[in-house]
């Protein structure tokens, strides 16, 4: 029999044996956040922005006993002295910072470029007149902000030289890469680089380069594809500097895309200047044609001072007016108006041709039915500058003169209509028995009842002040380059 201590069910629970295993958590490597993506070194961020560390634990999800890395001390980066396995660092100035975590025997290093980019050039403000001009480094106009299409044939090109400024100088390798730039066409016409992203000639890329616009048509079409454009630079593509500059053409060449104008009747005429072609779609008319030729003067309405009898020499236009080379070139005080240059100067011209236009339609209209009428003397209409004028319609009999009676004793009755019998005696024609309109009765050119002169009255439409259109003047030398208002800089 036995005893109660040898009964197995009184016995108590025996005791389990429990080992502990201690796991050593040493740093696997380093990781900084990149957006919403954490990546590996090195790191890139801007100077006075901040960036996420985090360590990774060797093993990977160990956290027994939590990981307790010790940061290396930075005094330009105060954040790592913070207690902490993550750190979020501000970098102040642009440099390399080595950063290492070291935990249970093991460490890693972080490599943080703190960098700062910046455009260097083109710099300054192209609107404000030039105090330095030959300084790409000037705040105002310079040679490096303001560009010129300076070829002088029918593939005129212009560059732009571009160049940032990548701090730390020891990262250059690592950040140019990723330094690009893109900048506005002139017209229709794209920018080449001279480095440029693979696959995609249109973006620029790296530190030190060039923007060239090269047509093979001639300059741009229009007045307005000249003037303020913009070049951005980007990092990593995101745009984080920008510059204006601006693009102008040779105010004294010819190479514009515009054809070859021939004024009618005109002697000879060069191609048009640059100035002319472009001014002309701002302040101009589209009769308006460049005329090197015109005689002694800035412009001229050829219809007006060329008028000639159908016998005697070729018809013109009426609704075209000429210009020669002064009239965009020199200083000018038109018929005493104010005083003008330039385009200024350019569009008082224009202004002052269109009243006479305007004066060759109204003294037309008074001729009536008889205005353009074929084989007569008002075929070509109201006579201007004519010694033998024919402001003079008939009367209720419908003929020059005395009806059925000759006039001018040539032995033919009623010709009067007839230019050259007419020029041979107009002062017959309208003898006192006669029944003729004169509308011209003191024969000083203009119709009866116009309260101003021929010229008074051009001159009076003299009223635009200079610089009225200096905002449109994109040639070189011009009133926007260099030297603002200034028409020959």
């Amino acid at each position: 029999m036995s005893s109660e201590s040898d009964c197995a069910e009184c016995q108590g629970p025996r005791a389990a044996t429990v080992t502990v295993a201690f796991v050593t958590v040493g740093v696997k490597r380093i990781e900084w956040k990149d957006g919403d993506t954490w990546k590996e070194g090195p790191a890139l961020v801007p100077i006075t922005q901040s960036v996420q560390l985090r360590v990774i634990a060797d093993p990977t999800g160990a956290s027994f006993p939590p990981l307790q890395p010790e940061w290396s001390s930075n005094p330009n980066l105060p954040e790592m002295q913070i207690p902490g396995p993550n750190k979020s660092v501000t970098p102040q100035a642009p440099d390399l910072y080595t950063l290492t975590a070291t935990a249970g025997g093991s460490s890693a290093d972080i490599t943080v470029i703190a960098y700062s980019i910046r455009m260097l050039f083109p710099h300054g403000d192209p609107t404000v007149s030039a105090t330095d001009w030959n300084n790409h480094s000037s705040d105002a106009a310079n040679e490096g902000n303001e560009i010129t299409f300076k070829s002088h044939n029918t593939q005129p090109k212009c560059t732009l030289t571009c160049e940032a400024e990548i701090l730390p100088a020891a990262a250059e390798a690592i950040l140019a890469p990723k330094v690009t730039w893109t900048v506005d066409n002139v017209g229709t016409i794209a920018a080449t680089w001279s480095s440029s992203v693979t696959g995609n000639s249109g973006i620029g890329q790296g530190k030190e380069l060039t923007a060239t616009y090269q047509s093979q048509n001639g300059l741009p079409p229009n007045n307005d594809d000249f003037g303020r454009k913009n070049v951005t630079l980007s990092f990593n593509g995101q745009a984080i500097d920008s510059s204006d500059f601006e693009v102008f053409y040779l105010k004294y060449e010819n190479n514009h895309p515009g054809p070859n104008q021939v004024p009618e009747g005109a002697l000879s005429s060069t191609r048009s200047k640059n100035w002319f072609y472009y001014w002309n779609q701002v302040c101009g008319d589209p009769h308006a044609f460049f005329n090197s030729k015109t005689k002694d003067t800035t412009g001229e309405t050829p219809a007006m001072r060329k008028w000639n009898y159908q016998t005697q020499g070729p018809a013109y236009d009426k609704r075209e007016t000429w210009y020669d080379t002064r009239a965009g070139e020199s200083l000018q005080r038109m018929m005493g108006g104010p005083l003008t240059d330039g385009i200024d100067c350019f569009a008082t011209c224009v202004r002052h041709e269109l009243v006479h236009v305007s004066q060759i339609q109204r003294a037309d209209a008074l001729l009536g039915a008889l205005n353009g009428q074929a084989g007569t003397i008002w075929e070509r209409g109201w006579s201007w500058n004519k010694a033998i004028n024919n402001h003079v319609t008939p009367g209720p009999d419908g003929r020059l003169g005395i009806a059925r009676f000759d006039d001018n004793h040539n032995a033919i009755i009623d010709d009067g209509l007839r230019p050259i019998e007419f020029l041979n005696g107009k002062s017959e024609f309208l003898a006192p028995q006669s029944d003729d309109v004169d509308l011209d009765t003191n024969d000083d050119g203009r119709p009866d009842g116009w309260m101003l002169g021929i010229e008074e009255e051009a001159q009076a439409a003299e009223t635009i002040e200079n610089h009225t259109f200096w905002t449109s003047d994109w040639g070189n030398p011009g009133k926007q380059h260099q030297t603002n208002r200034k028409y020959d800089d």
